[in-house]
């Protein structure tokens, strides 16, 4: 029951509807009985400096930042975890301090890894470079790949995301142009090809597809999408229909929301519990 003790929590971007953080972070309060609540809210481009303004005012517990907001929001708080990495997705309120972390590219590891997809020692393609390419990128250095080989669309992204490893130690990072020539000379060298950007979203085609050699990739190659709306982007579709395997980002959403729920209140997350409430909206919604 909501009371006047109740914390309260939310998401805020825009477009917001295809949010699923409320879900999952909602069922695992339930799960232990922890009194609080996970809204979403809406907050277009423009508008951010009037909601951090009422999240202070009204005492938010917590925030779950998503696009377009991930930069745009470090000058509104009071500290950065990872200052280099320049980018937030999530906001925990100590006494009145909002910090700033990133649970995006840890949560995206150890999905990857749960899966059991080897990724010390190998070659990564990378397509994005923006608030949750970046954190990505960092969180698959730390991992110890071999090379990282990067692609965006614009290139000035890269080169600030390659200035950013290069300050946090990482050298063997590599810019591939968005052509399919360039794409195809890194493509049949990566067993594992990731999609960081919001192409493929809800009806959004998925450009990389027309870029990638598929016959010349090695069958074990392994696909994974951030995008979880749908749960099959083209580029998704595509992969699964040239036999290869494929990760959907509904299971980076729940790894980086554990990640999240740990900051927010300290406890361990139900795993399960969020996962069946993210397995059970999911599935109305398919």
């Amino acid at each position: 029951m909501i009371s006047g003790k109740t914390k309260y929590y939310a998401i805020i971007g825009t477009p917001i509807q295809q949010a699923l953080s409320p879900i999952v972070h909602n069922g695992a309060f339930q799960a232990q009985d922890v009194d609080a609540v996970f809204l979403g809210c809406e907050v277009k481009t423009g508008e951010l400096a009037e909601a951090m303004a009422g999240v202070r005012a009204l005492g938010f517990s917590g925030l779950v930042v998503t696009m377009p907001h991930k930069v745009e929001i470090i000058p509104y708080l009071d500290e950065v975890t990872d200052p280099l990495l320049g980018a937030v997705n999530t906001v925990v309120n100590q006494d009145g301090r909002l910090i700033g972390y990133n649970t995006d590219g840890d949560g995206f590891v150890d999905y990857v890894r749960a899966e059991g997809v080897v990724l010390k020692g190998r070659n990564v393609l990378l397509f994005g470079a923006g608030g949750a390419g970046r954190s990505v990128a960092l969180s698959l250095m730390r991992s110890g790949i071999e090379k990282l080989y990067l692609c965006n669309l614009p290139e000035k992204r890269v080169t600030d995301l390659l200035d950013m490893l290069e300050k946090s130690g990482f050298h063997n990072v590599e810019y591939v142009p968005f052509e399919k020539e360039a794409v195809g000379r890194v493509a049949p060298m990566c067993p594992f090809i990731a999609n960081t950007t919001s192409l493929g979203m809800s009806g959004m085609p998925s450009p990389h597809a027309g870029l990638l050699p598929w016959e010349q990739l090695s069958g074990e190659t392994v696909f994974m999408d951030i995008v979880h709306k749908p749960l099959f982007t083209p580029l998704l579709k595509t992969a699964k229909e040239q036999g290869f395997r494929t990760l959907t980002g509904d299971g980076m959403l729940l790894y980086q929301g554990l990640i999240a729920y740990h900051l927010f209140t300290g406890r361990e997350a139900p795993k399960e519990a969020m996962k069946n409430q993210l397995d059970l909206w999911l599935g109305q919604e398919r």
